[in-house]
């Protein structure tokens, strides 16, 4: 099983590869079988190659964000938490949200599951 230095090493990595843009190679650290749910009350994303096209369309679709973790990643046993911020360059203005995201890990480190939880009205704008 992942030990908790490894959790949180694939949890910084997941952001390094967000922030890259590449939706292939953040799905590469995901279960063959994983979920993602996010937001958390949207249907979950089921299997790698859906992943990979749901983090694909959002890096196409024009929106340049960035996500930053802004606090500790909280493991128990095979699960994390943690917080982070999205910004988003909204033309001239900048947006701000913040996330929770939660990922529950496969013997090998991999993520079986994550959840996002964010609601759009709380976003901040400057």
């Amino acid at each position: 099983m992942a030990d908790a230095d490894e959790i949180r090493a694939t949890v910084e990595e997941y952001v390094s590869r967000w922030n890259g843009g590449d939706g292939s190679a953040l799905a590469e650290l995901f279960h063959p079988d994983a979920t993602v749910a996010d937001p958390v009350d949207e249907a979950a994303h089921r299997g790698r190659d859906a992943i990979a096209a749901f983090f694909t369309s959002t890096f196409t679709s024009g929106m340049d964000a960035t996500l930053a973790i802004t606090g500790p990643i909280r493991v128990a046993g095979r699960h994390a938490a943690f917080p982070m911020q999205v910004s988003m360059d909204l033309g001239g203005q900048t947006g701000r949200l913040d996330i929770i995201d939660t990922m529950e890990f496969d013997e090998d480190g991999s993520i079986l599951a994550m959840a996002a939880y964010w609601d759009a009205a709380a976003m901040e704008i400057s």
